[in-house]
């Protein structure tokens, strides 16, 4: 009982409203793994999350590497050739303990769903 007044709690509460009404494939947050060839061709993990570029809310992903100096990496989608998401992770509430991904867990996301879902970042900003 207490878990889902928790998730209903972060859902209505404690999310911005940008995150809330979120309705593409991925949702904020989920673990992602990504194949991003300014990397290279291995699939690193990561946490889908939005980004503000030039005045445009853009979607990407918050990457677990770190670079050289120890600061956070984020990739936008537009870099992305392919984009796994852990299909356990993928709910409109917060989830949390789970064990690692299975195999089974991961769930590919088309670049059609995701360029769709980011259209916001392809328009002129006003």
């Amino acid at each position: 009982m207490s878990r889902c007044l928790l998730a209903f709690t972060i859902a209505t509460l404690g999310l911005p409203a940008t995150l809330a009404a979120q309705s593409g494939p991925v949702r904020q947050g989920a673990h992602v793994r990504v194949v991003a060839p300014v990397f290279g061709t291995g699939l690193l993990p990561g946490r889908f999350a939005m980004a503000r570029v030039r005045g445009r809310t853009c979607l990407g992903v918050a990457l677990e590497k770190k670079d050289p100096a120890g600061n956070p990496m984020f990739v936008l989608l537009k870099g992305i050739t392919r984009l796994d998401v852990d299909r356990r992770t993928n709910q409109d509430y917060v989830v949390l303990s789970l064990p690692e991904p299975a195999d089974s867990d991961w769930v590919p996301v088309p670049a059609a769903d995701l360029l769709a879902a980011d259209s916001a970042c392809q328009r002129p900003a006003p």
